[in-house]
């Protein structure tokens, strides 16, 4: 049994999924939403630019979503070409300048996902 089989099994005989409230505050002047999500840990929610922060424990991590044929980022950088950005930062240390790590993951097109 391959894992997407056993995860299917799994899901027919267990209850339904139930969509948990994790308390995000939309904010109308930053136009972003944010939750403590469990203690020690905010995450925020960037709809405008497609990304999501998560700080813990005097670290934030960013992950971005790259420009699409659907989608090109507004923001002023231009954005990236890849499918996702994965950085991390100190809490106090602001950009992608200062991370601490930095990796872009390629788009997988649809024949490589075969693979």
């Amino acid at each position: 049994m391959d894992p997407i089989e056993m995860l299917m099994t799994a899901k027919r005989f267990s209850k339904p999924d139930v969509p948990i409230d994790f308390g995000f505050v939309y904010s109308d002047f930053s136009h972003l939403s944010t939750a403590e999500v469990f203690e020690g840990c905010e995450v925020t929610i960037d709809k405008d630019y497609k990304a999501i922060y998560i700080q813990a424990n005097g670290y934030e991590v960013t992950v971005a979503l790259g420009n699409t044929p659907d989608w090109t980022t507004t923001s002023t950088c231009g954005g990236f070409d890849g499918a996702l950005k994965v950085y991390v930062n100190k809490q106090e240390d602001f950009g992608e300048e200062e991370a601490l790590f930095t990796h872009t993951l390629p788009i997988i097109k649809e024949n490589q996902a075969d693979e």
